[in-house]
């Protein structure tokens, strides 16, 4: 069976190195699906769900924040802002960090942008821990 090797890193640390039948995670303007052969891409990430498959059928999820995707050859790459795995999701502190996010004052386009994405972030990640 072919797969894909995935590398899922952020500033921080690599959350995922390793083979994979398929993957689907979230780009700027909606979600897609990558399977072994895939053409060759690069594309904008965006906030939510990001779920690999494994080639035993198990299956690993996690939340991206936004960032880029390369795939080559079957060689997949997620350079993400920020990740976590969905299970290590703390929803209350979560909750706090869109409470924060709404309450920031706005000065300039900087700030809306970052106000922006403190609440997707929060948002995708109360939304895929089931809180």
């Amino acid at each position: 069976m072919k797969s894909l090797h995935v590398s899922l890193v952020t500033p921080f640390n690599s959350l995922f190195e390793g083979d994979v039948a398929s993957l689907q995670l979230p780009l700027w303007d909606g979600l897609i699906g990558v399977f072994p052969d895939h053409a060759p891409m690069l594309a904008v990430i965006g906030f939510g769900p990001c779920t690999l498959k494994l080639p035993n059928g198990s299956v690993e999820s996690f939340v991206l924040d936004a960032g880029f995707l390369e795939i080559e050859k079957n060689k997949v790459t997620i350079l993400a802002s920020g990740a976590d795995y969905v299970a290590d999701i703390n929803v209350e502190k979560e909750k706090k960090n869109l409470a924060a996010a709404h309450a920031m004052e706005v000065h300039s386009q900087e700030d809306r942008e970052m106000k922006e994405d403190r609440t997707r972030s929060a948002l995708a990640r109360i939304k895929l821990a089931g809180g």
